[in-house]
């Protein structure tokens, strides 16, 4: 089989003010479909190793939503919101470590504090399985995140 190993950046922050940056999903999520329909073996390492973080999700593109295989959304129990957000940073931490995750990102609804979009992205469904399985997810996710909150949708996709 081809193989093509695409390499992306480990930078986060870039400049004498901390912006945060990354990697443009679009620029990853299309090269990476094309590949795949031409029948390419990817593998996707960041230049430091570990996190490869995403700077700019453009969410009406299908093709990053695919790419994207796990998303969710929830809304936070008024008052409640400090906790998850604390939880989500150990989750966030762990998550990223695991060697099957592609991308952890946490957003937050400009217009509603309390609802969090979760993008995550893994390097297949065993990946995505091992994530669900672990230790931290079901202590900190099933265990101590749900019961914080007021509403939880789970979309997971797989790129056609």
């Amino acid at each position: 089989m081809k193989k093509i190993l695409f390499v992306v950046s480990s930078t986060g922050v870039i400049g004498p003010h901390n912006r945060i940056t990354g990697n443009l999903l679009t620029e990853v999520a299309h090269p990476y479909e094309a590949f795949k329909k031409q029948g390419y073996d990817i593998d996707i390492f960041s230049v430091k190793g570990g996190e490869a973080p995403i700077d700019m999700v453009e969410t009406d593109d299908p093709t990053n939503i695919t790419f994207l295989n796990d998303e969710g959304l929830v809304r936070v129990k008024e008052g409640q919101l400090a906790a998850v957000l604390d939880l989500l940073a150990e989750l966030t931490a762990k998550s990223t470590a695991e060697e099957g995750n592609l991308v952890y990102r946490i957003h937050q609804s400009i217009a509603d504090v309390n609802t969090l979009i979760l993008l995550e992205g893994y390097k297949d469904e065993s990946a995505l399985a091992a994530h669900r399985t672990s230790e931290h997810f079901q202590t900190l996710v099933i265990g101590r995140i749900i019961p914080l909150l007021e509403e939880r949708e789970v979309v997971v996709a797989t790129q056609l």
